[in-house]
């Protein structure tokens, strides 16, 4: 069984979970409940998102075998196929039965997500490559009824009926699924237009293009999905501060973090750590959960628990995060010296050494040294770069310029030499 699940469980199911954090803050529902109903969201959730993905995988085979993609479906028989999206059917029904005992339209709801699923993928339907309704069903399948049904776990366990500012912010949060589900799509469908186009698949961005694709999400998919996640945020921020505070710090953070690491200090190189940190996704998937749980051990601390589970699930963010910052910084700070001849040389050796003296493969002990070196060398020359190359030399140079203006004006003003003016243009190329 070949769920991919590396796919979605870090992504689509943290932010999920992350959402479920959400409606419990603003909810009346206790810790000791949500505990118990927390295994059965994730069956849930494992269940159909690996329903959604396996049986888009069955009816992918032919065209994945056109455009030279792995699909390991096709190794599967046709009765395992059926077999197994059978099995991961009944579990997400099983499991809402479970979450919706007493609301048989709750149920319903899953159902039709569950039906979507085939309607998207499979023949002769094949909704996925039928423009513009494409891109809306899987906005509705992966974003808004997740999105929904989470918001509806919480409200079925709250001891009184939603308020007028909970629904609100579940209307809000509607919204932004659409939003957010139509960049995923769309995003999606760009990465993948040159294996769509030799497959011969039609879909939305087949048909309108990349250039019109991406400016649309630019001008508009992306804009107003950040508008409705912070009204969101903010609205919910006057009843509960301590997450709008923390939700803020990261997002300012590290949009202070971007400009710095693309602009300025680019030209020298440094890792660029805030460009990958600043994506939507990560917002969504990554630090929105955490500052909920933040929030909710504030009030709680039984919901320390609910933290260390979190990054126990969901630890492959962690790594990933790591990982970027090693290797950028791995790659950025070593580039201009490491590969110098002499350290080269020394590099190689020592890492011929360090294999033999603890029999380690090569390969893990170039990672080890090369951190090691990016870590010892690479940040003291970046620092002696940055300070002198972006620093005393410009103001050298800053300075110079100086001398040469007033030099001129001098010259110029003072003693009537016409002809300076003449040399300060060829000098510095135009009218001043």
């Amino acid at each position: 069984m070949n769920l991919r699940i590396a796919d979605w469980w870090n992504s689509k199911v943290a932010m999920l979970v992350g959402w479920s954090y959400f409606f419990v803050l603003l909810s009346d529902v206790e810790p000791n409940l949500y505990f118990k109903l927390l295994p059965v969201i994730l069956i849930w959730l494992f269940s159909t998102a690996g329903f959604g993905y396996y049986v888009n995988d069955c009816f992918d085979v032919a065209i994945d075998e056109k455009a030279s993609k792995p699909n390991y479906v096709s190794q599967h028989s046709k009765f395992k196929r059926f077999s197994i999206s059978l099995f991961l059917a009944v579990v997400s029904l099983a499991s809402a039965l479970v979450l919706f005992w007493n609301q048989p339209y709750f149920i319903a709801i899953v159902g039709v997500q569950l039906i979507l699923f085939v309607l998207y993928s499979a023949s002769p339907f094949r909704w996925k490559e039928v423009p513009y309704i494409d891109v809306v069903t899987d906005s509705v399948y992966a974003q808004v009824i997740p999105v929904t049904i989470m918001a509806l776990v919480i409200v079925s366990m709250q001891t009184s009926p939603p308020n007028s500012f909970q629904l609100l912010v579940y209307c809000l949060t509607g919204f932004w699924g659409v939003l957010s589900g139509l960049r995923n799509i769309v995003e999606h469908q760009v990465i993948d237009f040159q294996n769509d186009e030799i497959s011969g698949v039609s879909n939305t961005v087949q048909l309108i293009g990349i250039s019109n694709a991406t400016a649309f999400l630019n001008k508009w998919i992306i804009p107003m999905e950040w508008l409705l996640f912070a009204a969101i945020i903010i609205y919910s921020g006057f009843h509960l501060p301590p997450l709008l505070i923390l939700t803020a710090l990261f997002v300012v953070t590290i949009g202070f973090t971007t400009p710095i690491a693309e602009g300025i200090i680019e030209k020298t190189r440094p890792f660029r750590l805030g460009s990958r940190l600043l994506e939507p996704r990560l917002i969504y998937e990554f630090w929105f959960p955490l500052a909920c749980i933040m929030v909710l051990m504030l009030l709680n601390w039984k919901y320390l628990l609910l933290g260390i589970l979190h990054l126990v699930l969901f630890r492959n963010w962690i790594a990933i995060l790591i990982g970027d910052f090693m290797g950028n910084v791995v790659y950025y700070q070593t580039s201009d010296v490491l590969w110098h001849r002499g350290a080269l040389r020394f590099y190689y050796q020592t890492k011929t050494v360090l294999s033999m003296l603890y029999g380690i493969s090569k390969d893990v002990a170039n990672r080890i040294l090369t951190t090691i070196w990016a870590i010892l060398v690479g940040f003291s020359y970046r620092l002696f770069h940055i300070i002198y190359f972006k620093g005393i030399l410009e103001l050298w140079i800053a300075f110079k310029l100086l001398v040469n203006y007033l030099a001129y004006q001098f010259k110029f003003r003072v003693l009537g030499d016409k002809e300076e003016q003449i040399r300060w243009k060829n000098r510095n190329g135009g009218n001043r």
